[in-house]
């Protein structure tokens, strides 16, 4: 038989024979010239049996498809390389994943408040793996703009500024309070002058909601000199003042200072009574005001007064991962500030979230796994066909060489069938050395159960055929059936059509 192999070395010294032994590979087209050359050996000599010419017709035409095989196994885009191809992709969106859950560091950019809302700022502090950008603004409407302009990430508005309904948002339970003053004697509906923080901002857009409900918005004319009132001990406060109305923090130092100026200038503070209607304004929570909360002595105020809490509104522009806005809701939580209370070991949320990581990243190992073996299972079975074809062919020499048998048979059928177990014994090799091709040129098929059998089916029958060539040299007596003629096997005559190809 005819060198079926390649080596990379070419001097045949034994280190370079044991280097080489990696390199050994099936030459493909040694291999189809072998099984050509005997075919036409068959055709010439063996032309009484047309079952065995089929046979080696048949191994022909699958090394002549195999050598096809082997020059398109070289695209990138073949099917045999799905797998690798697969799991190579698989394994990079997991590492990414796992990278962007468990070490990648999320920025955002959000606008805060002013010093009102100071507590607001400590949640920002409590987040490993996001970094929160603070931008300046000057208000809530400037901080909603902001967020739908795709300025910034996130901010914190107040209620009562008008937000895009599309944006997501999360209540935040804030500090703010409405603080009303008015003049001792006045009535709610005298108000035409009142004081109140900057234009078109939060304080001034609830105190314009709260006047339309009392139907006083076209009667009022503001002062937007808070701050001045507040910053400035020595400010005056402006002549035939009505009232003033601030949302702000009540527990804020300068704030305190201002409530018990205006209790002394003659502004008491009032509950802003709004009664059933307040179920319009959805950001107003009913609030109470206990005795002396603002000022001990003289207490302020005298009564429980009630008044109204601002929600404020944590909202994010489009876009925002659900990681990201995941992060973001946490920094409406409470805020803990002792080291006793936050600890060094994991809380009972962190470690749900990495708990939820790990079995995330668990069950997406196992898709691909699954995604791996079923490629591989499909790869399979563009070859299955070929190696039944192989194994149909290792059947019909079976039972051909069943029929040439050399003991008790004359010289001259001795002979003949000798040479005819010899065929059978080459197609066997071929057959082996094909299957270890498709092996060598597709890893994946050693999944595959037929590429266990059929080397075993062609090593058993090829050690029969050598042993019935060794008993040619046993010489018994002829038996009364033996025929001088050479008639074909009874197995050749009966066969009528030809192995599959």
């Amino acid at each position: 038989m005819a060198d079926t192999t390649e080596s990379t070395s070419e001097t045949p010294t034994p280190e370079n024979a044991r280097n080489s032994v990696v390199g050994l590979r099936v030459n493909i087209d040694q291999v189809a010239k072998r099984a050509d050359d005997l075919a036409k050996r068959v055709d010439a000599e063996f032309t009484q049996h047309p079952g065995l010419r089929g046979a080696v017709h048949a191994v022909a035409l699958a090394a002549r498809q195999a050598e096809a095989i082997s020059r398109t196994l070289g695209r990138f885009w073949n099917l045999h390389r799905l797998p690798v191809i697969f799991v190579a992709l698989a394994l990079t969106v997991l590492a990414g994943w796992t990278y962007e859950q468990f070490f990648h560091i999320s920025k955002l950019s959000i606008a805060l408040p002013d010093q009102d809302a100071v507590f607001l700022h400590k949640g920002l502090a409590r987040h490993r793996r996001v970094e929160f950008r603070e931008v300046p603004s000057s208000g809530s409407r400037e901080r909603a703009d902001m967020v739908t302009n795709g300025r910034v990430d996130l901010a914190f508005v107040q209620g009562g500024i008008p937000v895009p309904q599309h944006l997501p948002r999360l209540e935040a339970a804030g500090k703010e309070r409405v603080l009303f003053f008015l003049r001792d004697g006045l009535a709610v509906s005298e108000i035409r002058r009142v004081l109140t923080s900057i234009p078109d901002q939060g304080s001034h857009s609830v105190a314009i909601d709260f006047l339309k409900i009392w139907e006083l918005e076209d009667k009022v004319e503001f002062v937007h000199e808070w701050d001045s009132l507040l910053d400035d001990e020595k400010y005056r406060l402006p002549e035939q003042l009505d009232a003033v109305f601030v949302v702000k923090d009540p527990t804020d130092e300068k704030a305190l200072r201002v409530v018990r100026r205006l209790h002394e200038e003659g502004f008491p503070l009032i509950a802003p009574q709004l009664g059933v209607r307040q179920s319009r304004l959805t950001y107003l929570k009913p609030f109470e005001i206990p005795v002396g909360h603002l000022n001990f002595e003289p207490p302020l105020p005298a009564q429980p007064l009630a008044t109204y809490a601002v929600t404020t509104f944590l909202i994010a522009r489009e876009g925002l991962t659900p990681r990201q806005l995941a992060a973001a809701t946490h920094l409406v939580d409470s805020t803990r500030d002792t080291l006793s209370e936050q600890g060094f070991e994991l809380t009972v949320t962190e470690a749900g979230e990495v708990l939820s990581g790990i079995d995330a990243f668990l069950g997406i190992l196992i898709t691909i796994g699954v995604g791996f073996l079923a490629l591989m299972g499909v790869d399979a079975i563009a070859y299955r066909k070929r190696f039944n074809e192989l194994n149909s062919i290792i059947s019909l020499i079976s039972m051909y060489q069943s029929t040439s048998d050399v003991l008790g048979e004359s010289p001259e059928t001795v002979a003949r069938n000798v040479r005819y177990l010899s065929v059978c014994a080459d197609l066997l090799g071929l057959i082996d050395v094909l299957t270890g091709y498709y092996a060598q040129e597709n890893s994946s098929l050693l999944y595959n159960n037929l590429l266990t059998i059929i080397p075993e089916r062609c090593n058993s029958l090829k050690l029969n055929i050598q042993l019935k060539i060794l008993h040619a040299n046993i010489v018994l007596p002829l038996t009364e059936s033996t025929s001088t003629t050479e008639a074909p096997p009874a197995a050749e005559s009966a066969e009528e059509s030809s192995p599959p190809n």
